[in-house]
């Protein structure tokens, strides 16, 4: 199994939030797993397992799986951009193109 380590950030603190999160995962059964029901309390053995679990799913694809799955819903979930996305707004394809990008004189943050 490859695993990625860019992939998107949650921030599911309401109900309704994390109940959409688990719905676009296909993890119902996780959707009763919020602090506010009282269960996994957040810093809780429970609560780590829970975090473990998510990100183990989150792992097994990459960022433009969940940004496709994700869009369009009532979730609080961003994609965490590599710095050359996050500048050029995709991945250089080579390394040279990429050295060539990050040094071009056109670069200048205003």
């Amino acid at each position: 199994m490859e695993l990625y380590v860019i992939g998107p950030a949650l921030g599911a603190l309401e109900l309704k939030f994390w109940q959409g999160v688990c719905a676009v995962l296909g993890r119902d059964d996780w959707a009763a797993r919020h602090w506010s029901l009282g269960e996994e309390a957040p810093g809780s053995e429970g609560a780590r397992a829970l975090i473990d679990e998510l990100a183990a799913l989150i792992a097994r694809q990459p960022l433009a799986v969940w940004v496709e799955r994700f869009a369009g819903t009532d979730c609080c979930v961003t994609p965490v951009l590599g710095a050359h996305e996050a500048l050029f707004g995709r991945a250089p394809v080579t390394l040279a193109e990429g050295m060539q990008r990050l040094t071009a004189p056109a670069l200048t943050l205003r």
